[in-house]
């Protein structure tokens, strides 16, 4: 199943896209557009809604998206907070080590899985 959501901040020109494709208790999310002050409401409803229809363990590919801030930390941390009550998980993906560290300096909850922690655990297990 795919759910999709758009926004859209014609003052400012920021789109954002969320398409999410849902297989059972997991959900991909896929960003398009830009993710700032103006559009993170929208991020934010758009992860609340799937894990109030019990999808717990969400991925959030960052890949295609034209511009990040760091104003979307707040929400991804909720978002963790929330998933933790529930044995949840959430991982993003598709970020450059440079916007990993932007988000983690920003504040973004050690619990995010992200590529850089990946390469962390495989390094500590060599």
């Amino acid at each position: 199943m795919t759910s999709r959501a758009e926004t859209t901040d014609p003052a400012r020109g920021s789109t954002l896209r969320c398409v999410a494709e849902i297989d059972g208790p997991a959900a991909r999310v896929t960003l398009r557009g830009r993710l700032d002050v103006e559009t993170v409401w929208s991020f934010g409803a758009e992860l609340a809604i799937l894990i109030r229809s019990g999808r717990h363990h969400l991925t959030v590919d960052l890949a295609v998206l034209d511009d990040v801030s760091t104003i979307c930390v707040g929400v991804v941390n909720r978002t963790v907070a929330e998933l933790r009550t529930v044995q949840g998980t959430l991982t993003l993906t598709g970020a450059d080590h440079a916007l990993v560290r932007r988000l983690r300096a920003a504040g973004l909850h050690p619990a995010v899985r992200t590529p850089d922690l990946a390469v962390r655990l495989a390094e500590t297990a060599d």
